[in-house]
């Protein structure tokens, strides 16, 4: 997938590589699919071990440990990837950055990922092979949630399915990039504007639009037209508003066009498939 990330750097005979994230902090561990986990963090580093490892390695950078500085005390969970060696690893590790927008996605919070390394943050060290994986900062979580027992056993049965249908469905793969990405703008415009890119990227239609997402969202998720008209209402006043006139809207419209996203993005997890529009239109 295209984005803007760094290169993942994996050691010839490594057998295990970290994400280290910000945002959620699980109380267990979670297990992603086959041999990528999810476990939680106690990130106590010593000042001069951040130094070297960055500063002291054949990739010295005082950008990129400015951002271990500001993030590696905030990291709450890592994500441990084994199973492979190498080459085979690197690849495995490079395609853990989608599952954690598809974490962010479910999950419908803040996550941000700035470090790989060679090994656990508890372990962190002068030596740790660490490097920084996306291009440009961007914004901190707002909060770190906690993921209770419930929150992680939700996350665990629905990850891989999501991370499946991103891979054959560009909808989806859209949309949940959506719900991921727009939390990175502070202006309420910019974030109405990327949810509803995301709502729209479900349909893919390019006439009668607000008419076609308001009768399928309300089929798709209630399995009724009940919500028809909320919908329309809803498009009009955060969608066009926000796109158009470059309003900045409520809280409220902002609110409820992140819920509007979120359960589009639920359903399709639990279906296995994103709105098949033209069937949902003729079989009411």
């Amino acid at each position: 997938r295209k984005g803007k990330f760094m290169a993942i750097c994996i050691k010839e005979n490594q057998a295990q590589s970290y994400f280290y994230l910000c945002g959620i902090k699980p109380i267990r561990e979670v297990k992603i699919s086959e041999g990528i986990t999810l476990m939680p963090a106690t990130s106590t580093p010593n000042p001069d071990d951040m130094i070297d490892s960055i500063m002291k390695s054949n990739h010295a950078s005082e950008v990129e440990l400015g951002v271990l500085i500001a993030t590696l005390r905030m990291t709450t969970s890592q994500i441990r990837i084994e199973g492979a060696v190498g080459k085979e690893l690197a690849v495995k590790t490079w395609n853990v950055q989608q599952i954690c927008v598809m974490m962010s996605a479910i999950l419908n919070c803040d996550l941000a990922w700035y470090f790989q390394a060679d090994r656990s943050v508890e372990k962190f060290s002068a030596d740790t092979d660490i490097h920084i994986i996306m291009e440009n900062m961007y914004k901190m979580p707002n909060e770190c949630i906690e993921l209770s027992d419930e929150k992680c056993s939700f996350l665990e049965t629905r990850i891989e399915k999501a991370c499946k249908l991103a891979e054959v469905n560009e909808k989806f793969y859209l949309a949940t990039n959506a719900m991921w990405s727009y939390r990175l703008n502070f202006m309420p415009a910019i974030k109405i504007s990327v949810i509803w890119s995301g709502i729209e990227a479900l349909f893919m239609i390019d006439h009668n639009i607000k008419n076609t997402i308001a009768t399928v969202s309300s089929r798709f998720i209630y399995g009724n037209d009940d919500k028809i008209e909320d919908i329309k209402n809803l498009y009009k006043e955060a969608r066009c508003k926000a796109t158009h006139e470059y309003q900045n809207g409520t809280y409220d419209l902002y609110k409820k066009s992140n819920e509007l996203l979120y359960k589009l993005i639920l359903k399709c997890i639990d279906e296995g498939h994103t709105p098949d529009v033209n069937y949902i239109l003729t079989i009411f």
